[in-house]
């Protein structure tokens, strides 16, 4: 009987250790600058804020490339769906066939 007692225990133990953890939390969490500044400190603020804008940064930049990349292909599309026929550009022409060498002149004497 008092075996099963203590697995009772045991069990309820390990029920409340996640409720004691989740209260103890904010307090842990108060050593951190940006996850719960103060209301008036300057400091709290201006880290979230940096933590933010760098957050964003790549989120802008991922999102550039990829409405460019879409841009591009409707552009595509729709230059061959009128049969807009575009001339290579600089660098997608052929390269430029090598002249004959030049003869070299010889030393003085």
């Amino acid at each position: 009987m008092s075996s099963m007692f203590s697995s009772v225990r045991i069990r309820a133990a390990a029920g409340l250790l996640p409720v004691i953890l989740a209260l103890a939390a904010p307090r842990v969490a108060e050593a951190c600058a940006v996850c719960s500044p103060n209301a008036g400190d300057p400091s709290g603020s201006a880290f979230a804020r940096a933590s933010l804008f760098l957050s964003l940064i790549p989120l802008f930049m991922l999102g550039g490339i990829g409405w460019y990349i879409r841009r591009r292909a409707r552009q595509i599309a729709a230059d061959e769906a009128a049969g807009v026929i575009r001339l290579p550009g600089r660098h997608e022409r052929p390269p430029a066939q090598e002249a004959a060498p030049r003869a070299r002149p010889s030393p003085a004497p």
